[in-house]
């Protein structure tokens, strides 16, 4: 699109349609701009006549059907993930830390035999699992639990010192919780898509979570609300028990909840030192209201407030 816009060529040929776009949003916006910019589009299986009225409505009408295929695609795909969640096996992709990838048998799903695999325990890798698990346990604090790491020298899979990045990622991963009584609860009170009963958590083996993860190029990852999690119980071991990685869980919301922002604005001077007497951070808040000179008021919210409304909070400065 830049050499587009510096006019570097005249004309943009692809072999069909779809090989541009199956988003027919994106795609209108294209032809638009390629129309302000001189630039002719020319799809060869399809020889639509962009010139005329018809041509151009055939072209946008092609384009809903490439994104009707492509939302397909992806539903397709979903549906054989439920089916390939209940199996509990390993999808491929990168091992979590602590775990090796291994083929172990067969499967069948819609009269198709597929490989499965499951995770392998690494027994070294597996401690430090454990040992970071119990530092910020103990410290519920990242830095400090990234400190006590790099202080006495352990290693990531990749032969790097751990950051607050990489512990954040293992802290969070759901497939280090055993499958027991805990880890059942939280899943059911968190209305991820089940595939197991009650009885397979055997106190045992480990969780394996599909749909977890928006992947974009790019870009980190993003987690998806608990809620579109396929959730089943895996073949592996577990590491670490359900109540213990639920903990986990509250403490690093309890941090986020607590984290302070700094404001954009110079004018709340008492940002980090002012606390409600239930014991979070009082934020700045603008208000809409003016004051005598015409300026905008500020005031300080509790963290809490802003989460429920019927929180009654107090400054209280240490």
């Amino acid at each position: 699109m830049a050499e587009a816009r510096a006019k570097k060529f005249s004309a943009i040929v692809c072999y069909r349609l779809d090989r541009i776009s199956r988003n027919i949003g994106d795609f209108a916006k294209l032809i638009e701009e390629l129309d302000g910019l001189k630039v002719s589009f020319i799809s060869i299986k399809e020889q639509f006549d962009t010139s005329s009225p018809m041509g151009r409505a055939m072209i946008y009408i092609s384009s809903v059907f490439s994104q009707l295929e492509r939302e397909t695609i992806a539903e397709r795909i979903r549906d054989n993930m439920h089916e390939l969640s209940k199996t509990g096996r390993c999808l491929g992709g990168t091992s979590p830390p602590g775990y090796v990838s291994e083929q172990v048998e067969n499967v069948t799903i819609d009269g198709k035999t597929k490989k499965a695999c499951k995770l392998k325990i690494i027994p070294e890798e597996a401690e430090i699992i454990k040992q970071i698990y119990k530092v910020f346990l103990e410290t519920n604090s990242l830095t400090k639990t990234e400190t006590y790491f790099i202080q006495n020298g352990y290693k990531t899979k990749n032969k790097k010192l751990f950051t607050r990045f990489a512990l954040r990622n293992i802290l969070t991963n759901p497939v280090y919780m055993i499958a027991d009584e805990d880890a059942y609860r939280y899943l059911i009170e968190n209305e991820v898509d089940l595939f197991a009963e009650k009885k397979d958590f055997d106190g045992k083996h480990g969780i394996m979570t599909y749909n977890r993860t928006i992947q974009k190029s790019g870009k980190a990852n993003q987690i998806r609300p608990m809620e579109e999690w396929i959730v089943a119980v895996g073949k592996h071991i577990g590491l670490i028990k359900g109540s213990e990685w639920i903990q986990v869980q509250e403490y690093l919301e309890q941090n986020r909840s607590k984290s302070f922002r700094k404001p954009r604005s110079n004018v709340a001077l008492l940002s980090g030192l002012l606390f409600c007497t239930c014991g979070d951070y009082m934020r700045p808040k603008l208000s809409k209201r003016l004051d005598a000179q015409g300026e905008f008021i500020y005031s300080y919210l509790c963290a809490m407030k802003e989460k429920s409304r019927s929180h009654v909070c107090k400054m209280e400065e240490r």
